[in-house]
């Protein structure tokens, strides 16, 4: 881990005494400075849960990953920065009002002096903001309203605030767990006709006044309550707008599966 190279490529400059301010500093650069993406499940190349596999594709060549890279990676850098931290397992709530089975999805616990925090760089929208974990109050983000509350004997459930309605985003359980216990649901994710990562193309990254994703054969570019749309065509003009957007070089993908992974 190169810490200097991370910090660098998050833009951070500044103190690095490891309190609430630095985690702040480090979530809300982190999710300004790399995408969420699932681009490598769609041109060909395995995900593996390798610290230094993760290092290269996130630092050297410039990219994004999905929850158990993204939050991999942060995890290593938050104990190198001298943090308190585990690894916590989610079961995600999909679109079916179900929640998903355990290791759907990775997120962090850090533990400070005032507080324990929630940590997620790889949940695409989410706060901005570490969350204190703190069940039964509200708690305020630039991205919108939060609680945890106790779900069973073993979990807890995060939700946001949608106007008046609270909607669940995943549950979790603040067990410590090991990297390599997320292995199996990152193969399934990858590669079953059951995940959502297979069945879209995706890459966002949220921005000061919105966010910037690109989806299957669509650019969406939103600023406050408003949406540019711009339909692709070609799998060129994807290539340009992965760079333009995302500073994502696509020289990682080979030609044989460029073909086969058009826009639908």
């Amino acid at each position: 881990m190169n810490v200097q190279a991370y910090l660098n490529r998050i833009g951070y400059q500044g103190s690095l005494v490891p309190d609430s301010g630095l985690l702040k500093a480090l979530q809300s650069r982190h999710i300004y400075h790399i995408p969420f993406e699932n681009l490598d499940i769609h041109y060909g190349r395995e995900i593996l849960l390798d610290k230094e596999l993760i290092y290269q594709k996130v630092m050297r060549e410039n990219r994004g990953g999905f929850c158990y890279e993204l939050n991999g990676i942060f995890y290593f850098l938050l104990e190198a920065l001298g943090f308190e931290v585990h690894r916590i397992s989610a079961r995600v709530y999909g679109s079916n009002e179900e929640f998903g089975p355990e290791y759907d999805h990775m997120a962090i616990l850090c533990k400070l002096p005032e507080a324990t925090f929630l940590l997620d760089v790889g949940f695409g929208e989410f706060s901005l903001y570490p969350l204190p974990f703190q069940t039964e109050k509200e708690i305020e983000d630039p991205r919108g309203i939060y609680r945890f509350e106790a779900f069973d004997e073993a979990h807890f459930l995060v939700s946001k605030k949608d106007k008046d309605k609270w909607t669940p985003e995943y549950l979790f359980n603040p067990k410590p767990r090991k990297y390599e216990e997320f292995g199996e649901m990152c193969q399934f994710h990858q590669s079953s006709d059951q995940s959502p990562f297979t069945q879209k193309r995706l890459c966002t990254l949220a921005t000061p006044d919105g966010r910037i994703s690109l989806l299957n054969d669509r650019l969406k570019i939103r600023k406050g309550e408003e949406t540019e749309e711009i339909t692709i065509h070609t799998e060129d003009e994807v290539k340009t707008y992965l760079d333009q957007y995302f500073g994502i070089q696509t020289d990682f993908w080979s030609e044989e599966f460029s073909k086969n992974s058009r826009p639908n």
